[in-house]
């Protein structure tokens, strides 16, 4: 779903703010100061129809060059979704091409996991893992494919999407259900922040050619759809059926993801029959 961006809505609200309560905190302003570097140095602005764009040489997602939706518009766009004056008041008249579309998509999702069963490397582990974890298996692989196709996974421009996502979620809790409240999701979304101290252990990382992504990056940016702790056991059935590896650094034991590759082709498989379905 496209976001519409009402960051400047909310911008007193979240300078009214000096800090976040918790040891990963962040400063708000430093935050809104950032998103205006990131405007001015990298040309994310607002495009015509609202929707926080990237500038057209920026890597983009397969079909060519061009603007793109950041981590699909709906996880790293700001703001509120636009709905419909009356989101009760359905055209059943479209309702036999809108079942056509569901099974369509529903036969997608199942070619997914098929061709993704016939790849798994360790298949006594896959039926196991599945039966558990079907919807975080699909997010995790959405994630890696977005980074590979936005070429985050290659260059420093990582550090705009960590940016962009620091941003995104201190603008939620910056709302009138989180500002000023502690426990369960509130702080759930807090620690889905990245600490400076991490983000410049990133940017060391990146500066020096190397590029490796935690399973704490990886909760961090998942926050909103699953928690760490479920991305831990969801990473960890993933590597024991080889469809990723996770590896414990010696220098400080955080748990590096790499993957083979297969999880993100499953997933562009998957949107290639999701896209020839929307064009028959």
């Amino acid at each position: 779903m496209i976001m519409k961006f009402n960051l400047y809505q909310k911008k007193n609200a979240m300078l009214r703010k000096n800090r976040m309560s918790d040891k990963g905190s962040c400063n708000l302003s430093q935050i809104y100061e950032d998103y205006r570097d990131l405007k001015r140095e990298y040309g994310v602005s607002l495009m015509e129809d609202g929707v926080l764009c990237a500038p057209p040489s920026a890597p983009s997602l397969p079909g060519g060059p061009g603007k793109f939706y950041f981590w699909c518009g709906e996880r790293l766009a700001m703001g509120e979704a636009a709905t419909p004056s009356d989101p009760l008041n359905y055209d059943w008249s479209n309702a036999k091409l809108d079942v056509a579309l569901d099974i369509g998509l529903r036969q997608a999702r199942t070619e997914f996991f098929e061709i993704l069963a016939r790849h798994t490397p360790n298949k006594e582990w896959f039926d196991e893992t599945i039966d558990k974890y079907r919807e975080h298996v699909i997010l995790i692989s959405e994630f890696l494919f977005v980074l590979r196709a936005l070429g985050a996974d290659q260059h420093d421009y990582f550090l705009e999407l960590i940016k962009l996502h620091n941003l995104r979620i201190t603008n939620i809790l910056a709302s009138s259900e989180h500002e000023g409240k502690s426990g369960g999701r509130t702080d759930a979304l807090r620690g889905g922040l990245f600490p400076e101290a991490v983000i410049a252990k990133i940017s060391m990382a990146l500066s020096q050619g190397g590029f490796e992504l935690s399973q704490s990056d990886m909760a961090r940016f998942l926050v909103d759809v699953m928690s760490a702790e479920t991305c831990r056991k969801t990473l960890d059935g993933l590597s024991k059926c080889g469809l990723l590896e996770v590896i414990v650094r010696p220098y400080d034991k955080a748990r590096v993801i790499r993957s083979p590759g297969i999880l993100e082709n499953c997933f562009g498989l998957y949107m290639t029959a999701i896209r020839q379905i929307m064009n028959r």
